[in-house]
């Protein structure tokens, strides 16, 4: 025999499913029960709440150690050249030692800017290694005089490279 099947006519669905309907429609996270969305929303804050605390609680911990070496600052070198004649171009190099391990080279001729790159430095028992990431400029080993007036920075053969500014 035939089994007759009332359709609700505004969606099409017969009227034995229109149960199942609203059950597949609704949220998948709501419940019936108040006490459980309840609950449901005070964990969703708690671990949130926690995430949060988290990662301030690792940004904090976190510290830079502090460089107190003595080859930070400015290191110049003027041109030789320059300063006993007058008329001619003077080139004076700079190199700023910064506390992470990294600096700045720059080179001005008659007080303009003429050209700058930027350098790693490493230091190993009292020898420092200046690494440029220009491909033009050669890599310099230095070492740190401290006991003449001004500080200098001598290349391995024991000339003067650069004097604290």
């Amino acid at each position: 025999m035939l089994r007759k099947c009332v359709v609700h006519r505004r969606n099409g669905i017969p009227n034995d499913h229109t149960s199942n309907f609203q059950q597949y429609f609704s949220n998948p996270h709501r419940s019936s029960s108040p006490k459980l969305d309840l609950t449901y929303l005070t964990m969703k804050k708690f671990f949130s709440l926690l995430a949060i605390a988290s990662i301030i609680a690792i940004s904090n911990c976190t510290s830079i150690p502090e460089n107190n070496d003595p080859i930070l600052g400015i290191w110049v070198k003027n041109d030789a050249n320059a300063n006993s004649n007058k008329s001619g171009n003077s080139t004076r190099e700079e190199w700023i030692f910064n506390d992470v391990y990294l600096g700045r080279y720059q080179t001005y001729t008659d007080a303009n800017l003429t050209f700058y790159t930027d350098f790693k430095w490493s230091e190993d028992n009292g020898v420092y290694t200046i690494t440029y990431s220009h491909e033009e400029v050669s890599d310099v080993v230095v070492s740190l005089e401290e006991t003449n007036e001004p500080e200098i920075l001598a290349l391995e053969n024991g000339t003067v490279f650069a004097t604290r500014e």
